[in-house]
Order: C-alpha cells, then sequence, then structure tokens
C-alpha cells in the first residue's frame, strides 16, 4: 500500500544466508550449485504468494534473491537501487542472541541509507 500510495516501485528481496563455497568442499558428495539453485527457487515461489493479486494491477513487482549475509545484501540492494524506505519483517531474537550476534534489523537500521521501516511479523 505504501509503494502505491507513493506511487513508487515496488521490490522484494529474499536473502538465503549462505556459507561460502569454499566450506562446502569439504563435502564432496553435497552439490552446493544444485542446492542453491533449489532455495532460491522455492524462496522466489515463496515472494510471488506475497503479493497480494490487486498489487499486480498498478505494479510489475521486482522479485529479486540473493545469497550472503542478509544485512549486507540488503544494504547493498538498497543502495544500488537507491531505495526511499526499507521495510523489514522483524522476527523476535531472545536478548542472548541479540546481544552475541546482533540482528539483522540493527545493523540495516544502523547503516541504512534512507529510512527504515519495522514491521512485527
Amino acid at each position: 500500500m505504501l509503494a502505491q500510495e507513493a506511487n513508487g516501485r515496488l521490490a522484494l528481496l529474499h536473502v538465503v544466508d549462505w556459507m561460502p563455497d569454499k566450506n562446502l568442499a569439504k563435502y564432496p558428495q553435497f552439490d552446493p550449485a544444485g542446492y542453491r539453485q533449489v532455495v532460491t527457487r522455492e524462496a522466489r515461489r515463496q515472494l510471488e504468494g506475497l503479493i497480494p493479486e490487486e498489487a499486480r494491477n498498478w505494479c510489475e513487482p521486482d522479485l529479486r534473491i540473493s545469497c550472503g549475509k542478509p544485512y549486507r545484501e540488503i544494504l547493498r540492494v538498497a543502495a544500488e537501487d537507491q531505495a526511499d524506505l526499507i521495510v523489514l519483517g522483524v522476527h523476535g531474537l531472545g536478548p542472548i542472541d541479540r546481544l552475541l550476534f546482533g540482528s539483522t534489523t540493527q545493523h540495516v537500521v544502523r547503516q541504512a541509507l534512507c529510512p527504515v521501516l519495522t514491521v512485527r511479523a
């Protein structure tokens, strides 16, 4: 609704938190490229399912799948696209997890070059 009201472009990004392929090389029976293909195809299917039919009437959503550290990829894509707003669904981590690891939302809010709207998922 925000994109429609602002006559903006709607881009949906899903980041697969992917381990570097060199770390997977120690498992010769594992096919990282094949597995990544399956994971990204499923992520795209899920993203497509999130778009309400009425949104397709006023825009052509840009669906993207990326592999890497989620906050880095979100910031990279937002900067590349010169995004005016980043909207993030927030999944609550416990206080210990936030203390030890931080959160994607924390990193994005602190480092984004544009406003960030968080929505409790």
